[in-house]
């Protein structure tokens, strides 16, 4: 009897791996406007998404973006606090993030294109 095969999101690894490509690729997109510290990429977040985000552990991502280098430690911007921690996005981060927002909207894609077959009287109201 054939194994069942399982798409990589239904899989716990799989699941993890997609967690953790949104998260480096929203904290790319933050870093693709400017310089940040981590509580400022976090109230960032939380301003972006209404709180929905505003809790999220940054120091995983930071230190693995860092490490594969996709962002690197930048000087202190006028007016910043010296005590902190300053993240910039190198090119290569630039052109991860480019595969992440279009491997994301591919997914999302997918996602909305099922979504729209449920029928209008079956849809809840927003």
């Amino acid at each position: 009897m054939p194994r069942k095969l399982h798409h990589i999101y239904e899989t716990k690894k799989g699941r993890e791996i997609l967690r953790m490509q949104t998260l480096d690729m929203l904290v790319l997109a933050l870093l693709s406007s400017s310089t940040m510290c981590a509580p400022e990429l976090l109230a960032r977040m939380g301003e972006l998404t209404d709180n929905a985000l505003a809790y999220v552990k940054l120091q995983t991502p930071l230190s693995r973006l860092e490490r594969q280098g996709y962002i690197c430690r930048a000087k202190t911007p006028p007016g910043g606090m010296a005590a902190r921690v300053y993240f910039a996005i190198t090119p290569d981060g630039w052109r991860y993030l480019g595969y992440l927002t279009t491997e994301f909207r591919r997914f999302t894609g997918a996602v909305e294109s099922i979504l729209e077959q449920i029928p209008p009287q079956q849809r809840r109201a927003e």
